[in-house]
């Protein structure tokens, strides 16, 4: 995108590209003057020219954009050598338009770039979660259907799965499973533990996953 608005605006500011432009410092070619019998190179036609006095004379337009020989940008009406002016001003407008298009352009895609390594770089050092959804206005306590998240381990021997962590402080409701005939506190493995080292001090290793339960206090309508 960058490259075709730079080249379309210097398109434009090139055209017509016959590098020739009105040279209206000089009023007449004196030594010029009179008919003369131009042929091309193949001698495939030939041509008779008369020079007159109201004559125009035309010279090398470098079309280079510049008094000090360097190509300028962006590409604007402003930018002709003066005295060497080719441009007419419908032309002049489109090139200005062009020009400042392609600054624009140029820009956009240079802040585009910035602030994609601004977020890479800032992403290393602080998270870039964004949710997703809306707020429903449903407290998730009040879910019927609630599944959540507890350690497990499967076993092929039980029925459900054991628990590694306490269960006494674990509601009820977060289990999306329960055994109609025994308690959850039966899938207890610390409670196995506790009996099975008696007098082994388990509490200061963290051999269990540490899991708690914060009931909500006061429920939004």
């Amino acid at each position: 995108i960058v490259a075709m608005a730079v080249v379309s605006s210097y398109s434009w500011a090139g055209f017509p590209y016959d590098n020739l432009c009105l040279d209206e410092s000089m009023s007449e070619a004196t030594e010029y003057i009179g008919t003369w019998t131009v042929e091309s190179r193949a001698n495939v036609r030939v041509t008779n020219v008369e020079v007159t006095n109201t004559t125009g004379v035309y010279g090398i337009a470098t079309r280079i954009f510049s008094d000090e020989g360097v190509v300028a940008f962006p590409a604007l009406s402003e930018f002709q050598p003066n005295g060497d002016e080719w441009m007419t001003k419908d032309q002049e407008l489109v090139v200005d338009i062009y020009g400042f298009t392609s600054l624009l352009v140029i820009a956009f895609v240079l802040v585009s770039f910035i602030r994609g390594y601004y977020k890479s770089i800032m992403s290393l050092f602080r998270g870039t979660y964004k949710e997703v959804g809306k707020d429903q206005g449903q407290n998730f306590s009040n879910v019927t259907s609630i599944s959540t998240y507890l350690p497990q381990v499967n076993s092929n021997i039980f029925s459900y799965p054991l628990l590694p962590y306490k269960t006494e402080h674990i509601d009820k409701q977060l289990y999306d499973w329960q055994d109609p005939d025994k308690p959850f506190s039966y899938y207890d493995l610390t409670l196995d533990a506790e009996e099975l080292l008696e007098g082994v001090d388990i509490k200061s290793k963290v051999v269990f996953s540490q899991t708690y339960h914060f009931p909500p206090t006061t429920l939004q309508d």
